[in-house]
């Protein structure tokens, strides 16, 4: 299932809010523009923002979307938090399921400060590709999560009788 991190938060119980971190238009490296189906140099919406949950930093999240989806013009601000609401209102699509892997990482310093812990500190990373509903990529996501705020599960299917 797919989450507003905002709303993640406040169902655990927390108050939520988001801090910007930066923005930027760039053009896209070979291996991004693969992840969205991109010709590499295709400019890409870079947005960076924490989660904070009772004014603990508890997410740190990239999030990277083809300009060429943005259909109406838009301010800063719009891409200050959560991008779901974006996606809708500016690019007229939705995610309609992401493909994640989760795999353990250590903080470096970068993301040690952002995220308030001590560097080295063991955190929940998810890589993911978000897609709309005719199954094209529209967004690749990274997020760091601090673990002693979050557990993730995951519903696995048996595919075949053997």
């Amino acid at each position: 299932e797919v989450w507003d991190f905002l709303e993640m938060i406040e169902v655990a119980g927390h108050e939520a809010s988001p801090r910007h971190h930066y923005m930027t238009l760039d053009p896209a490296s070979p291996g991004l523009a693969e992840k969205l189906g991109l010709e590499p140099g295709d400019e890409v919406i870079t947005t960076a923002n924490v989660f904070l949950a009772d004014e603990v930093p508890v997410i740190y999240c990239i999030d990277y979307l083809p300009s060429r989806l943005v259909k109406q013009a838009y301010r800063d601000e719009e891409l200050q938090g959560p991008v779901y609401s974006f996606l809708t209102n500016r690019c007229e699509t939705r995610i309609e399921y992401c493909i994640a892997e989760l795999l353990p990482v250590m903080a470096d310093e970068e993301i040690a400060s952002l995220l308030g812990c001590e560097q080295g500190a063991p955190l929940q990373y998810v890589k993911e590709v978000g897609y709309d509903a005719a199954d094209e990529p529209i967004i690749y996501s990274e997020e760091y999560y601090r673990p002693e705020f979050f557990n993730f599960s995951i519903v696995r299917k048996l595919t075949s009788g053997r």
